[in-house]
């Protein structure tokens, strides 16, 4: 039995959807970018800032730190890119920046940066409510005169 040969512009139709298919599934970016950082630390850290908050009263001066996660892959970016992000996240001329940790389930990430980097911002001269962090954190960039 003799098969039909296939038309020419079904190859080429599927030449373009495997294509499209690999870009998105591999990310165009080749720069750490920000993604949502983890709901469980997010909800932690707000539920300690509002107790804390709470207790002081309303002339309180406590702050609540920022949450920056950033995709990364090793394949595609290095550690002074990361650092060089994270820095531009947080921002501020005191800021000081502590690594909280790296996860890879339930991430928004592509797969060619698949690892999201969570990182906590805070002002150095404020006084600034901090969760318990795993390992005790690194502080990895100090702040002015770095």
């Amino acid at each position: 039995m003799i098969r039909p040969a296939m038309p020419r512009a079904f190859h080429v139709y599927a030449i373009c959807a495997f294509a499209l298919a690999t870009l998105s599934l591999a990310g165009c970016s080749y720069l750490p970018y920000t993604t949502t950082p983890p709901k469980d630390l997010a909800e932690q850290v707000r539920q300690i800032y509002l107790d804390q908050k709470l207790r002081e009263g309303p002339a309180s001066l406590l702050q609540q730190p920022r949450i920056v996660s950033l995709c990364y892959g090793p394949a595609v970016d290095d550690l002074p890119e990361l650092y060089d992000t994270i820095l531009l996240s947080c921002g501020g001329d005191y800021q000081r920046i502590i690594y909280y940790g790296r996860d890879t389930l339930a991430t928004t990430c592509a797969l060619g940066q698949p690892y999201r980097h969570t990182f906590l911002c805070y002002d150095a001269q404020a006084r600034t409510v901090l969760p318990p962090i795993p390992d005790a954190g690194r502080e990895i960039l100090p702040g002015p005169g770095r």
